[in-house]
């Protein structure tokens, strides 16, 4: 049986290899400490999910508007994926 579930470590690996390593790597610092603080479940990517991680990951560096588009249009994707 193949697993077809999606989660952000799949969203982290796209941005590293699509836009930016460091940018990738910096969301993935950002998952890892919400993940550690707040409980964050690396499975959901719903929109306050996707919120949380990017109101983080701005903090962490600056983004353009964008990274902003893609990064969501990234997480939109894998969730059609994930109902396909």
């Amino acid at each position: 049986m193949i697993d077809d579930s999606v989660s952000w470590s799949h969203i982290v690996a796209a941005v590293k290899h699509e836009l930016f390593p460091k940018m990738g790597t910096a969301m993935d610092a950002v998952i890892e400490g919400l993940a550690e603080e707040d409980k964050f479940n690396v499975m959901d990517l719903g929109e306050s999910a996707v919120k949380k991680v990017i109101e983080r990951l701005k903090k962490k560096r600056k983004m353009t508007s964008s990274q902003l588009v893609y990064i969501k249009g990234m997480v939109e994707r894998a969730k059609h994926f994930m109902e396909s």
